[in-house]
């Protein structure tokens, strides 16, 4: 059985925070590879929400957010039961820059870094990656 996998932007209203448009466009992309019924994505959005660590915290102030009204927002791209991504060309990026495959999930990915973090387990390890790299 295949199962349902989303490609997520975790993303925050910075506009609420008074940010100018020119900041927010020099933030990075975090791109969150996971599904609905994955018990550690759950864990994931769970502690982005409740900022378990510090966790949404350093999000909100190091990566892009998506424009819209509601917050967090997450941009969604599911993989069907032919194993086919309704957005390929992004999975095709990752794949290309990083010279992985999805084969299990949780993937957290900067876009444009060639590293990535597989399953997610506490705030702490995904923060730890996050600031690698760090501008």
């Amino acid at each position: 059985m295949m199962y349902q996998a989303t490609l997520v932007i975790v993303s925050v209203l910075l506009w609420n925070l008074g940010e100018a448009p020119s900041a927010q466009s020099k933030r990075l992309e975090l791109y969150v590879f996971g599904s609905d019924s994955c018990g550690p994505c759950k864990r994931f959005i769970a502690d982005y929400v409740s900022d378990e660590d510090g966790l949404r915290s350093y999000i909100d102030k190091y990566f892009k957010a998506d424009l819209g009204k509601k917050s967090p927002h997450y941009f969604r791209t599911v993989i069907d039961e032919n194993g086919k991504w309704s957005h390929p060309k992004r999975v095709a990026e990752f794949e290309k820059v990083t010279g992985h495959t999805i084969t299990s999930i949780p993937v957290f990915w900067v876009r444009g870094r060639r590293s990535c973090l597989l399953g997610y387990g506490i705030p702490k390890d995904l923060l730890e990656h996050l600031s690698k790299g760090k501008k």
